[in-house]
């Protein structure tokens, strides 16, 4: 008696769903990237509970301390300065980001007036720099005592 041959078919992987779940690690890694800044001047900066580290070449950042003086490399700069530096790297790099560090005691307008000056130099990348706020602190429960038998008398 002769069985018939049968042949086999390849197994093979499906990759729509391989790709379709690397598509997805994908973005969630660029969300959830952290953010760093940089000091130098003096400043109380507001807190957040989310941040994000920005690493980037073309970067620049504006300080602006609590009596609303706006610092670049760590030298005090006037509105006009500020303005002129702002288009100067909106020459070399339009995608450049323009990083604010403001004491979180500076009048919101003050902060409002230097991202205006960046969006009318041609910089449509600003950021705010925060501190990380620390995580609650964990509440410590006092020990049970042992529980009262009938009578008045304690457990063993």
């Amino acid at each position: 008696m002769q069985f018939k041959e049968r042949r086999r078919e390849d197994p093979r992987p499906e990759l729509t769903s391989l790709v379709d779940i690397m598509f997805i690690l994908i973005i969630f890694l660029t969300v959830t990237t952290t953010f760093a800044t940089s000091g130098g001047i003096n400043v109380n900066l507001p807190e957040a509970s989310s941040q994000r580290q920005i690493e980037e070449n073309k970067k620049l950042y504006v300080v602006i301390n609590r009596d609303g003086s706006a610092f670049l490399d760590g030298a005090p700069v006037s509105d006009a300065a500020l303005a002129a530096r702002l288009r100067a790297l909106a020459a070399a790099d339009p995608a450049a980001l323009v990083i604010i560090e403001a004491d979180k005691t500076v009048f919101h307008g003050r902060v409002v007036a230097v991202m205006d000056m960046a969006q009318v130099a041609g910089l449509r990348r600003l950021a705010i720099a925060t501190e990380q706020k620390a995580p609650p602190p964990i509440p410590v429960l006092p020990a049970a005592s042992p529980p009262a038998t009938a009578g008045g008398a304690t457990a063993p």
